[in-house]
């Protein structure tokens, strides 16, 4: 399908909501999920349409269940616009869905279905066209070009970007950064999270772990600002305090760490779950180090372990170095793996990883 025939498409979508109708917002709750959301809203409000339901999802693309469908036709929803979802996998419930409302899915991830039919609006980058991978056409910037074609939204092109930098997406939408940064008066810096929209798109990922299972305020805080000064003045700035470990810990990992060969272990005991996030900044700048950090936290180890260069399978270093250990898992992808286990099991742990990254020759 063209662009043009998705731009007509959604246009008769918007115009089929009446005054009695009841529209619902799902999206995921990562920064991207939100402000393109935002950017919906914003749209719709310009014609006078008040959504009646938002829902913040927290990256679970389940939502979308037996429950939740009958949920929106007990709320008696008539229109439902998600984004950043891949709800095209839930061809099932889409089926049940389109028999009450109409429904608009906005996303940038992985094509699962084509389900655009009568009642149902699928908008993927692969759809309409093959020049940029959908995974660099974020669904704020998808959602900011398509409503763009309905309402004027040139004062929140800043939540597009965003959006971008969350997905890291700068490489592809460049002009369109430097272009939004210049109107606001803001420098690029060094790298795109050296700004004040990269600090709220840094705030706003944080403040998952600040208020978990709270990510609606940052919605409605986002939905509030008028310009991305009140954003930065809102709800928001609470994750600063997470900002605080993180960088705290990227500064002085080096107190908390061993180092054997290629291997960084590091134990932390940060007031949040900030693992994760340190080990990924920590592995950006040393490609070629295992970077395996422990967390302790409430009676137990949460270990996030990154190898940029791939040389090695950090999630079987992980699975290996937990086997047999009472109540551990472990898991996840070459570059990028994360375990678990009881805090008494520490020593065992790190012995083995140790051990196991030890070169034949030491």
């Amino acid at each position: 399908m063209s662009w043009k025939r998705f731009v007509s498409r959604i246009k008769e979508f918007i115009k089929g909501i009446k005054p009695d109708s009841r529209v619902a917002i799902v999206c995921d709750s990562d920064p991207d999920g939100i402000c393109s959301a935002v950017i919906v809203s914003h749209s719709l409000k310009k014609k006078g349409i008040i959504p009646a339901l938002v829902i913040p999802s927290g990256h679970n693309v389940e939502v979308m269940d037996g429950q939740f469908v009958t949920m929106l036709k007990k709320e008696a929803i008539t229109h439902l616009i998600t984004t950043d979802l891949s709800f095209d996998k839930k061809k099932r419930e889409l089926k049940r869905l389109e028999k009450f409302c109409q429904i608009l899915v906005i996303d940038h991830h992985k094509l699962y279905n084509d389900v655009n039919s009568k009642r149902i609006i699928l908008l993927k980058p692969q759809l309409f066209q093959n020049k940029i991978d959908s995974s660099q056409y974020c669904t704020s910037k998808l959602a900011f070009d398509m409503f763009s074609e309905l309402t004027d939204l040139k004062e929140y092109d800043w939540l597009a970007v965003i959006g971008i930098l969350a997905d890291s997406n700068f490489r592809t939408w460049k002009k369109f950064v430097r272009k939004t940064l210049n109107r606001l008066g803001l420098k690029l810096g060094k790298h795109p999270f050296q700004n004040a929209l990269g600090r709220i798109c840094n705030l706003m990922a944080y403040y998952e772990i600040y208020a978990p299972g709270k990510v609606a305020k940052l919605y409605d805080a986002l939905s509030k600002a008028i310009t991305y000064r009140h954003a930065l003045n809102s709800e928001i700035k609470k994750a600063q305090k997470v900002n605080d470990e993180v960088e705290y810990y990227l500064k002085n990992y080096k107190r908390h760490s061993q180092v054997h060969g290629d291997l960084l272990l590091i134990r932390i005991k940060p007031n949040f779950k900030i693992g994760s996030i340190v080990a990924t900044r920590l592995s950006n700048k040393l490609e070629h180090t295992t970077i395996v950090i422990a967390q302790e936290m409430k009676g137990r180890m949460f270990v996030s372990a990154r190898r940029q260069d791939f040389k090695v399978a950090v999630n079987d270093l992980l699975e290996q170095s937990v086997k047999e250990i009472k109540e551990a898992s472990a898991g996840g992808h070459i570059p990028a793996a994360g375990a678990r286990f009881p805090t008494e099991q520490y020593d065992t742990f790190s012995e083995r990883i140790i051990a196991k990254t030890r070169k034949p020759n030491n």
